[in-house]
């Protein structure tokens, strides 16, 4: 914002580096479980794979040639893309996972639309990572795509909802709220 209370455009690193901060802080945000392991396992290489994203996902302009490391303008969005193709994630207009409530006291429903036919588990973990369900999704339960989970006995707070494939992994995040 501007002194105005209006928007206006800047150059230079002191105006760039914020909005690249802002950028990485957001997909570090992103619910992924295999980038949280990396991230225990080793930091460089999880700081790598976000830096990464950041780098491929721009948006190309010839005027930036010579002017930027990569010739292009940050485009938040395309590095989403990238780390989420990096990790094997599925991108398409399709959304695999989805539930409902959130918040939760006695039962989550989960829909499931996968892309194809594959192997699956369900993986449900608290906060600091530990396994509080694990479930193989059949072929029984594709075909219903809507399986009902009780969560009566799930602590209060914050899950995340993982459908692990032999291709890809989506991951949600979900809270229990006891009444």
């Amino acid at each position: 914002l501007s002194s105005n209370n209006d928007t206006e455009t800047d150059s230079g690193t002191s105006f760039a580096t914020p909005l690249v901060a802002g950028a990485a802080a957001l997909l570090w945000s992103v619910p992924d479980a295999r980038l949280c392991q990396l991230n225990k396992t080793d930091p460089i290489a999880a700081m790598n794979a976000v830096k990464g994203a950041i780098l491929r996902g721009v948006d190309v302009l010839p005027n930036l040639k010579d002017k930027t490391s990569t010739s292009g303008r940050l485009n938040v969005f395309k590095a989403y893309q990238q780390l989420r193709r990096g990790f094997g994630q599925p991108l398409g207009d399709y959304d695999v996972l989805q539930f409902f409530p959130n918040p939760t006291d006695k039962t989550l429903n989960v829909k499931l639309q996968l892309p194809d036919v594959v192997t699956a588990d369900l993986v449900i973990s608290n906060s600091i990572g530990q396994i509080v369900l694990r479930k193989k999704i059949e072929t029984a339960d594709l075909e219903k795509s809507l399986l009902t989970i009780d969560t009566r006995l799930f602590a209060s707070g914050m899950y995340f909802l993982t459908v692990q494939t032999d291709k890809f992994e989506v991951v949600r995040k979900f809270v229990v709220v006891k009444k």
